[in-house]
């Protein structure tokens, strides 16, 4: 592969210009099939895991970060993808919380209305 071992070029660059475009396709390509695995592991949903590694990569390319080496983006890109996955795990929760509570107030008051009938 032509593509250095991170995204550099195209932070250098216009990046509407095609070599920076280019370059950040060819970055993406690398990592996005294992990054999606990795995510669905946490979040056990393929659509949300796609989600979550396209944000990241959203991410990278609106910061224009870049890294020294490959690892150093692989390892940046990973912890990314868990700490967004996790996030998300942590938000359905909440989620899941409030709508049992709900359900359990609006069964509340439903019954106290039977009773004041």
């Amino acid at each position: 592969m032509s593509f250095s071992a991170h995204p550099q070029n195209y932070r250098d660059q216009n990046p509407d210009s095609d070599a920076g475009n280019k370059d950040f396709e060819a970055f993406f390509r690398l990592f996005y099939p294992d990054l999606c695995n990795y995510a669905n592991r946490f979040v056990k949903n393929r659509a949300v895991a796609k989600d979550i590694v396209q944000s990241v990569f959203l991410n990278v390319w609106e910061q224009k970060n870049f890294w020294d080496d490959i690892e150093s983006a692989k390892a940046y890109l990973f912890k990314s993808v868990r700490n967004k996955a996790i996030n998300y795990q942590k938000h359905q929760q909440v989620k899941q919380e409030s709508s049992r509570e709900l359900q359990e107030r609006i069964r509340e008051w439903k019954k106290s209305q039977d009773s004041s009938a």
